[in-house]
């Protein structure tokens, strides 16, 4: 709810992580607008999380989302169903 009012009262540019994942050269060209500093930015040339080796940027959800047992995606189901109007705003379903 929190980010949802400053992107509304701040009309702050967003997008969700598995639009970034999917299209990430036209997204880093989008923040090079509005962050100068940025327009260098290679978005192919990969990244470097913790101590893993650089790769690619991949959504990493369905193996997240693997690591979870039932109770916990049961928890997170149960509370996100009561937002569906916030979820539906960030562009994600929560019926299923």
């Amino acid at each position: 709810r929190l980010l949802r009012r400053w992107i509304e009262e701040l009309d702050a540019l967003h997008f969700s992580y598995e639009q970034f994942c999917a299209d990430p050269a036209t997204y880093v060209e989008t923040l090079g607008e509005l962050a100068p500093a940025l327009k260098t930015a290679d978005a192919s040339s990969g990244i470097q999380v913790k101590d893993y080796e650089k790769q690619e940027l991949e959504n990493q959800n369905a193996r997240q989302i693997a690591l979870l047992r039932p109770p916990e995606i049961d928890a997170i189901a149960t509370v996100l169903r009561t937002q569906p109007a916030l979820v539906d705003y960030f562009g994600y379903d929560a019926s299923g």
